[in-house]
């Protein structure tokens, strides 16, 4: 019996960083079990070059990511979304889009690398950071979530998974 993916919107603001990361590091670590996407509020219409490096030295280049709006997911055409999760500031619910299916919403607030200031090593740095917070995420994610568990309990576990963790924000610089 072939069980259907969970599909899961990573939305940032500008879709150029955070929510490409996750979308990829998604796509690697959920392997058949889920099927990634992300999209941007404001998106730039390009994939800004550290996080395509930062990507690149994890070996999770994808040749599909592309930065590209949340309206490529509301139309009658789009995948029908299991979670559609913030990694920005915007909770999905305050943006007012509508989404297709009916999906779990939840927040992964991780600091904007792309405001960065500095050094082009400090710079790199954050985003190596908002990388390590992303993927530490999605791993906790595909480890603990199964396709038995109900909507409910779906939706805590994607809001838990966002609330500052020890073991994943303390681990790193700020």
């Amino acid at each position: 019996m072939t069980v259907k993916p969970i599909s899961i919107l990573f939305l940032g603001a500008e879709n150029t960083a955070r929510s490409i990361m996750a979308e990829a590091s998604m796509r690697h670590h959920g392997g058949e079990r889920f099927c990634a996407f992300s999209a941007g509020i404001h998106p730039m219409g390009r994939v800004h070059p550290l996080t395509l490096d930062i990507l690149w030295d994890h070996n999770l280049i994808d040749s599909d990511l592309r930065s590209k709006s949340w309206s490529e997911f509301s139309g009658p055409k789009t995948p029908s979304l299991d979670a559609v999760v913030s990694v920005c500031e915007a909770f999905p619910s305050e943006t007012g889009f509508k989404w297709c299916g009916n999906p779990v919403l939840a927040q992964w607030k991780v600091e904007d690398p792309t405001e960065a200031v500095g050094s082009e090593a400090a710079m790199r740095q954050q985003f190596q950071n908002a990388f390590k917070r992303i993927d530490m995420r999605v791993r906790l994610l595909t480890s603990m979530l199964s396709h038995s568990v109900d909507r409910a309990t779906f939706q805590k576990q994607l809001q838990a998974i966002g609330q500052r963790h020890p073991e994943i924000d303390g681990a790193l610089p700020a």
